[in-house]
């Protein structure tokens, strides 16, 4: 499994491409929200998730990639404006207190 997180401002409107899969992301500013990456050897979606979409990637080999996402609570910030721009910030279990290796989506200002 891999782990996507992202921090309510680092959000910047955009348009929605149809094709796209969206994660729900809550406008609050308490809550870090995270897209686990999972390969299954099957078609079968993995139990007791929350998948973005009912629809997987197969792959070549037979394997195939699921997204889920889930909502963890953080400690609340303080508002602040859309981000000039946003920095991957890797996270490792070796390195971090995560459960699997992913990245965090953070804001970045500048001036």
């Amino acid at each position: 499994m891999f782990a996507i997180g992202v921090f309510r401002n680092c959000l910047l409107e955009n348009r929605r491409v149809e094709k796209e899969a969206v994660a729900v992301v809550p406008d609050r500013w308490d809550a870090l929200t995270v897209v686990n990456v999972l390969m299954t050897e099957g078609d079968q979606p993995p139990r007791d998730w929350d998948l973005v979409t009912t629809d997987s990637l197969p792959l070549s080999n037979g394997h195939h990639i699921w997204l889920g996402s889930n909502v963890e609570q953080i400690d609340a910030g303080e508002p602040e404006p859309a981000p000039d721009g946003n920095i991957i910030q890797i996270r490792d279990p070796d390195d971090h207190d995560v459960a699997c290796p992913g990245f965090l989506l953070r804001p970045i200002n500048i001036g």
